[in-house]
């Protein structure tokens, strides 16, 4: 068994990486993926030698564990998201039959890491970058002895120098299946983000990549470089500096795109030199909700234009009204090209909404089209374009206009959401209406100045 992980998530050609591994094998060698429209060969390491080292706990530093193995990386490597996959080996170097990988997959249960190769040279403003919930996979990563995680272990941190924290590796909840995608778990790369950059690749759109600790750090202000800015899946986990970095990028005239969902639910605080996230989720004396929810004190509607807590819900299951989008607004630019009128669902056979959903409240106005009501905090003049039903879902809102709500918003940028985590997956199993309007979002928010 050969378990690894990444000495930084995120790097530029032309700098090392170190990459602490643990094996039974005699010999491992690290072979470089970038994921595109496939996973791409780019370079593999010597033969190393092998070592098995103990686990520690999802807080400590492994690295006082795991050995460090430098991976140079050339300057000609092209920028993206690489999939590191660590090869067993007999003492003559030859590949171990009994190893089995999948080369083909960026799924992390087997022998891979994942980080990502930043463009040193984006441009300006002319690109999109999307942004991997590199915070939340580790919040659900249960490598650790004892197994833990934001949700499991005994303490509310977690390193980021453990094996599984870029790919999501194993979760703690992947005992809970995914009904409509059975090949890899919920709040994993493979499940969601695979999806999205596979599409994006195949199709040329200028895209670079960014971890949310690079957005935390925004080093040299590097999101002006960019014209769109993506969130894709599982989006939970928010540090204040990263919301704010986003927020000041959106007030300067940035466009950001949420296909996404259950976004910035937690905040957490980045700790140890930013290798490691903590975050309050226990109930103290004095007060009686969790203290790291953001909308106790800063709504994420304000950001997003809806929340989990509102209208939204999850389902973990097969959806029991459908999952389907209903169209509100036909006229708008969403749903160019769609053939879409009023009333219209879509998205149903591949139950778009779900598995987690985010909504905003609202009201039916005389002619039935939903307007916010602000209370949650929703910008008024966030345009609903579509709603769902979450009557009856697992932690939904209760009343009669609980909803997923799909919708934008402006502030100087331009602001869409999505608002479920299965976007990326109706979109890779050819939904063509989810397809249309990702097209419809993209083309728009790329040429949009504020």
């Amino acid at each position: 068994m050969t378990s690894g992980y990444p000495s930084t998530p995120s790097l530029f050609p032309g700098e090392t990486v170190l990459f602490h591994v643990s094996t039974d094998a005699p010999q491992i060698r690290i072979e470089l993926y970038r994921q595109g429209a496939t996973l791409a060969l780019q370079g593999r390491s010597p033969w190393f030698p092998g070592r098995r080292s103990p686990d520690l706990a999802p807080w400590e530093d492994w690295s006082r564990s795991f050995h460090g193995h430098a991976f140079p990386i050339p300057e000609g490597f092209p920028p993206g998201v690489y999939i590191a996959m660590f090869i067993e080996g007999d003492a003559q170097g030859n590949d171990l039959p009994t190893q089995r990988i999948d080369r083909g997959t960026a799924d992390g249960r087997d022998s891979k890491a994942l980080f990502v190769l930043r463009n040193p040279k984006p441009g300006r403003g002319e690109r999109l970058l999307y942004k991997l919930p590199f915070f939340t996979y580790c919040a659900y990563n249960a490598a650790g002895t004892p197994s833990g995680s934001l949700y499991t272990g005994p303490r509310r941190k977690v390193t980021f120098h453990r094996p599984g924290n870029g790919t999501g590796a194993t979760p703690w909840d992947a005992n809970v299946v995914d009904v409509y995608d059975l090949a890899s778990p919920r709040q994993t790369f493979a499940h969601w983000d695979e999806k999205l950059v596979r599409w994006l690749e195949e199709r040329g759109y200028p895209v670079d990549y960014a971890t949310d600790l690079d957005v935390h750090r925004n080093d040299g202000d590097f999101l002006s470089a960019y014209r769109l800015l993506l969130s894709v899946g599982h989006d939970e986990y928010w540090s204040a500096p990263m919301r704010a970095n986003v927020e000041s990028f959106i007030a300067r005239g940035g466009n950001v795109a949420f296909f996404s969902g259950n976004v910035c639910w937690w905040r957490v605080t980045v700790e140890d030199g930013g290798t490691a996230i903590s975050v309050d989720k226990e109930v103290h004396t004095g007060h009686t909700v969790a203290f790291d929810h953001w909308y106790r004190t800063l709504p994420e509607n304000a950001l997003t234009g809806v929340s989990y807590r509102n209208a939204g819900g999850q389902w973990n299951g097969r959806r029991p009204s459908g999952g389907g989008y209903t169209v509100r607004r036909s006229s708008s630019w969403v749903f160019n090209g769609t053939g879409l009128a009023d009333g219209a669902v879509f998205g149903e056979p591949l139950a778009v909404v779900g598995y987690e959903c985010d909504g905003a409240a609202f009201t039916l106005g005389r002619s039935g089209v939903p307007e916010p009501t602000g209370e949650d905090g929703t910008p008024l003049d966030f345009v609903i374009v579509a709603t769902a039903s979450v009557a009856g879902w697992e932690g939904a809102e209760i009343g009669a206009l609980a909803a997923a709500t799909m919708g934008y918003y402006e502030r100087g940028g331009l602001v869409f959401t999505a608002a479920t985590t299965d976007w990326p997956r109706a979109l890779a199993q050819g939904d063509s209406t989810v397809a249309q309007i990702t097209r419809n979002v993209l083309e728009r928010l790329l040429a949009h100045h504020a």
